[in-house]
């Protein structure tokens, strides 16, 4: 698929940048690529909210669709952020004590499954930490 772009900016028109757009397209337009996202983003949702549910003291809830997901905190959405960054996997904070998890759309079920031991052993550290303070 190929496109032409109107805009107001001289510089996303330009013929690199509409290369990487077009390239861009030509992956998510491929068959299966939009099925392999929805799936993975099924086990990513599903290990987010065992973890939650396993660590209520830590994570309130999950919300969000698709990829674009957010980990409704029951401890500092920063203290959070900061501890899983420090294991290795890096998340965004958001409003009212969200952590934002945003994985590329190619993202592997084996990395989504990776995260969410990250996240259960930052969670299960945690508890332990509060259980002996």
């Amino acid at each position: 698929m190929r496109i032409q772009a109107i805009a107001a900016s001289s510089t996303s028109t330009t013929a690199p940048a509409m290369a990487v757009a077009n390239a861009v397209l030509d992956v998510m337009l491929e068959d299966g690529f939009l099925d392999h996202v929805t799936a993975t983003a099924g086990v990513l949702r599903q290990g987010l909210e065992r973890v939650a549910a396993k660590h209520p003291k830590v994570i309130a809830s999950v919300r969000g669709m698709g990829l674009m997901l957010g980990l409704v905190c029951a401890v500092p959405n920063s203290e959070l952020q900061a501890a899983l960054r420090a294991r290795g996997l890096l998340t965004a904070s958001a409003g009212n004590n969200v952590v934002r998890i945003l994985p590329p759309l190619v993202i592997t079920e084996r990395e989504a499954e990776e995260a969410c031991a990250i996240l259960d052993a930052v969670c299960a550290d945690w508890r332990f930490a509060a259980a002996s303070a």
